[in-house]
């Protein structure tokens, strides 16, 4: 992918926001008859699909005919071998595969080509125009994005972990002072919360950009007060790419309609719909009618005041990311696990003092130690130790030889209380210090 292709969809996809009604319809019309050829005649799952409910790719001439195919869900693609979700003439090899995060269950593999990484870069960009960035500004991302998928972008792009501790998004933050930052709700959050209580000098943002988790309005106002500057939402995901953004007018998200259908699916009287889309652009593995798992609320006023023709959603629920504060101050987001202290390191231990804190030099630092053997290390929890024989009268064999001396245990680790030595009691509790 080159730079000069990102640019030129990325100008397409400008103008294209600003055209009206009809020309869009056309635009989604002509996109749509070839996507359905293309899944009709050379992607497995799709020909036995519209072979199985008896609809031809000549009956889909519109997206009105859409609802002649069924709609098709994550489960039925991952029940799939991938390669019946592929382009037949394409290799597999050619692609670039994109794992899902998991959060609304098993995580999910999509194939782009060239083309559509190029859209949807461009998708993206545009969404960042509306929050003030422009080609050639400083841009933060807190996001699980690695580096080498824009290869372009990195001059003025700098990526951090959603991982990172607090301390080291404030480090990279002053350090790179971005003009416009771009995350998870909740790092930006803890980036935010950090900020406010260590401080630090920084010019004012051009704008905040948040995504992946829902954004409520505390949150917002948070953001906005830290930062200086107007927050943005972003609504996307790995099959369809950016879905629906937000305008300086904060009249719902706009949607993507000249690269995404989006259909509203029923399911109350409250006003809400399951939110099933068609990916327009994806050729290599196409989306036709994806549950997506999304509810949204519909805008069915009249069109935005900052000149989009775009249809728009007033909010959207679901794809909700709850994050766990852990004891050390760490957030813990669904489907990942904290790092484990490694089992073959331990604390230097000096001596002690009479509340039982480490003292002397080298005291708390870590050091590599010797594994112990398995039935040593897990003591009488698991492998009791070996005791000598008996004789037949009852009693103690003796030993042979010179008497045998007690062996020394090694450092128990003191977070590891379900370990036994001879100085830890039975019942768990710590050791009385020695004065």
């Amino acid at each position: 992918m080159s730079l000069a292709a990102t640019y030129g969809a990325y100008r397409h996809l400008m103008a294209w926001q600003w055209r009206d009604r009809a020309k869009l319809r056309e635009l989604q019309t002509a996109k749509l008859r070839e996507l359905i050829h293309t899944a009709s005649e050379h992607v497995p799952y799709y020909r036995d699909l519209l072979k199985r409910v008896g609809v031809s790719a000549h009956d889909i001439v519109g997206p009105e005919e859409l609802g002649y195919l069924p709609v098709t869900t994550k489960a039925m693609l991952q029940a799939c071998p991938p390669e019946a979700l592929l382009d037949e003439r394409r290799d597999v090899n050619d692609l670039l595969p994109h794992r899902s995060s998991g959060s609304t269950g098993q995580p999910f593999t999509v194939f782009y080509d060239e083309q559509f990484r190029s859209v949807r870069d461009a998708l993206f960009l545009r969404a960042l125009e509306t929050a003030g960035y422009r080609l050639g500004r400083k841009l933060m991302l807190v996001t699980t994005t690695r580096r080498n998928e824009r290869p372009w972008s990195r001059p003025r792009w700098r990526y951090v972990s959603i991982e990172a501790p607090p301390e080291e998004l404030r480090e990279v933050f002053l350090g790179f002072a971005p003009h416009v930052l771009y995350g998870c709700v909740t790092p930006l959050r803890l980036l935010a919360e950090e900020l406010s209580a260590r401080g630090g000098g920084f010019r004012p943002l051009r704008g905040v950009v948040a995504t992946a988790e829902t954004l409520d309005s505390d949150t917002r106002r948070r953001l906005g007060d830290v930062f200086g500057c107007p927050v943005f939402d972003i609504y996307g995901m790995i099959e369809m790419g950016v879905v629906g953004w937000e305008c300086p007018e904060r009249g719902g998200y706009h949607i993507a309609e000249d690269t995404t259908i989006v259909e509203p699916a029923p399911l109350g009287d409250d006003g809400r719909h399951r939110l099933v889309m068609t990916n327009l652009d994806l050729h290599a593995m196409p989306f036709l009618r994806y549950e997506t798992g999304d509810i949204g609320v519909f805008d069915e006023g009249p069109p935005c005041t900052c000149g989009r023709m775009f249809s728009r959603l007033k909010r959207v629920e679901g794809r909700l990311v709850d994050c766990v504060r852990l004891p050390d101050g760490r957030g813990l987001g669904s489907g990942r696990r904290p790092r484990r202290r490694p089992r073959h390191r331990r604390e230097r231990r000096g001596g002690r003092d009479r509340d039982g804190r480490p003292t002397g030099p080298g005291a708390g630092a870590e050091v590599p130690c010797r594994r112990m053997p398995a039935r040593r290390r897990h003591g009488d929890l698991r492998c009791p130790r070996r005791r000598r024989p008996r004789s037949r009268s009852g009693a103690h064999a003796p030993s042979s030889g010179s008497p045998r001396r007690p062996r020394a245990h090694p450092p128990i680790h003191e977070s590891r209380s379900w370990r036994t030595s001879p100085t830890t009691p039975r019942d768990g509790s710590s050791p009385r210090p020695s004065s």
